[in-house]
C-alpha cells in the first residue's frame, strides 16, 4: 500500500513563565468581582509566550469550555464569557487608577 503520512516539521516551543504580579492582579480582580477562579498550568503558551520572551508582562485568562479548546464543537456559556470580561475590566480599571 505504501501509505505515507507527513505531519510536517516538528517544532517545540519553549515554555514561558507568566508574570507573577499580573497573575496575582487578575486573581485579585476575580475575587473583587466574586468570580470563582484557579490557577493552572497550560500548554497554551503560544498565545503569549512571544510577549513573555521579550520581557513584556503576560498572563492568560481562560474561559471554561465543556468540549475543550480548539474543538469544532466548542461551547462556552455566555455567562462565563461575561465573567471573564468583568475580571479583565476590573483588572484594567485598577491598573489605570
Amino acid at each position: 500500500r505504501r501509505v505515507m503520512i507527513d505531519l510536517g516539521r516538528y517544532t517545540q516551543a519553549a515554555s514561558a513563565a507568566m508574570c507573577v504580579d499580573m497573575r496575582n492582579a487578575l486573581a485579585s480582580a476575580a475575587r473583587s468581582r466574586n468570580v470563582p477562579h484557579k490557577e493552572l498550568p497550560s500548554g497554551g503558551g503560544h498565545d503569549c509566550a512571544t510577549f513573555a520572551s521579550l520581557g513584556i508582562p503576560s498572563a492568560m485568562v481562560f474561559i471554561r469550555n465543556r468540549n475543550g479548546s480548539h474543538n469544532p464543537d466548542e461551547h462556552m456559556d455566555f455567562s462565563d464569557f461575561a465573567a471573564a470580561c468583568d475580571v479583565l475590566t476590573e483588572w484594567a480599571t485598577t491598573r489605570m487608577s
